[in-house]
């Protein structure tokens, strides 16, 4: 069983839901969460947001820091080629601790809006389409304003 089907099975058992409760909560099958907390199959973005709110904790508390990746291939390539920008800008900083903590001070310093459009895209995978949905903007604006970000963070990331 993986950490993430543990914890889903833990704050279940807390909360006092059974998986039947749980599902209902979710507009999910039963069996469906009995897959996740046996680990055989894992919840995709928009229902670890769900299960975040419903056990009053933060996603990343919920899936960790295990790969979490559900986008296609294409979309994944895009994601890939948008840090590859920053490929270039690590030779700049001395260490890779450096060039981590000018990435968390970075997202540290992020309004809760752009650090959330930000981890979305490059934590959490997601499409421009799925985090328009997630955020009520259209694609357009949601890819502007992450363009946006990572620019902001290139110039960050220079300075280190």
């Amino acid at each position: 069983m993986n950490r993430t089907a543990e914890r889903i099975a833990a704050l279940r058992l807390k909360k006092g839901l059974t998986q039947e409760d749980l599902a209902d909560l979710l507009f999910v099958s039963r069996s469906l969460v009995s897959m996740w907390e046996l680990g055989v199959r894992m919840p995709d973005y928009s229902n670890v947001v769900k299960l975040a709110k419903i056990f009053n904790i933060r996603e990343v508390d919920l899936v960790g820091e295990e790969q979490y990746v559900y986008s296609l291939e294409y979309e994944m390539k895009q994601v890939l080629e948008e840090i590859g920008e920053f490929a270039n800008q690590t030779q700049t900083a001395n260490t890779k601790a450096d060039y981590d903590k000018a990435i968390k001070d970075f997202l540290d310093r992020l309004n809760e809006t752009d650090r959330n459009l930000f981890m979305s895209r490059y934590f959490w995978m997601k499409t421009h389409k799925a985090i328009a949905s997630d955020f009520d903007m259209s694609e357009a604006a949601v890819k502007v304003r992450i363009s946006r970000i990572r620019k902001k963070l290139k110039k960050q990331i220079r300075g280190v």
